[in-house]
């Protein structure tokens, strides 16, 4: 999926996603929809059992990238590997069997 169409479904600019991705935002409100807290509570903003999953949240996504980095050393493929994750996040698409050619 290129940039442009995650904009255009998300009603959104290229930039504004470009943003949003580059601070974690979509990932972590990907998680916490994941986790059951509706959208009406993510955009209220108004509990703290929110702020409690965003922290664990951000924890587990710390030690990924740090394991990522540990494994691949702090080089190109480490960066692809961490954006791969970071767009499964996004798009909620966690891999699986890969489509078979014919």
């Amino acid at each position: 999926m290129r940039i442009s169409e995650v904009a255009r479904a998300a009603g959104c600019s290229v930039r504004a996603v470009r943003h949003y991705h580059a601070s974690g935002a979509l990932l972590r409100v990907r998680a916490l929809v994941d986790a059951g807290i509706t959208l009406a509570d993510i955009r209220s903003d108004s509990s703290s059992l929110i702020d409690a999953a965003l922290h664990r949240i951000d924890s587990q996504l710390a030690d990924v990238r740090s394991g990522i980095r540990r494994l691949l050393g702090d080089r190109v493929l480490a960066r692809m590997e961490i954006d791969a994750l970071d767009l499964m996040g996004l798009t909620g698409d966690v891999g699986g069997a890969a489509p078979q050619p014919g």
